[in-house]
């Protein structure tokens, strides 16, 4: 299976049709999608995942969620990182 992390700028407020294009690919292919909490491109995403029933998704954040729009598995952070390493997540996506 393969899995995609999502994520982006708080000061996105729309999606771009290419950037949607793309995420109708992404769930096409069933991949696991990993995202964040925040607001901005990571909302957007949750959105649009949640409007398109996308069930494949796994929420990151840190102490506890700004943002769970689908109410989807969450990765939560306890500690006072502001990021999550790449193995951390890689981790994350082989449970």
């Amino acid at each position: 299976m393969s899995t995609v992390f999502i994520g982006g700028s708080i000061n996105i407020k729309q999606l771009d049709d290419a950037v949607k294009k793309r995420l109708d690919t992404i769930m096409e292919k069933n991949f696991r999608i990993l995202i964040g909490d925040a607001n901005g491109m990571d909302l957007l995403a949750q959105q649009y995942l949640y409007e398109h029933h996308y069930t494949d998704v796994q929420v990151f954040c840190i102490n506890k969620p700004r943002n769970n729009v689908g109410s989807w598995p969450l990765h939560i952070t306890k500690n006072h990182k502001t990021r999550l390493t790449r193995d951390e997540i890689g981790r994350a996506s082989c449970r």
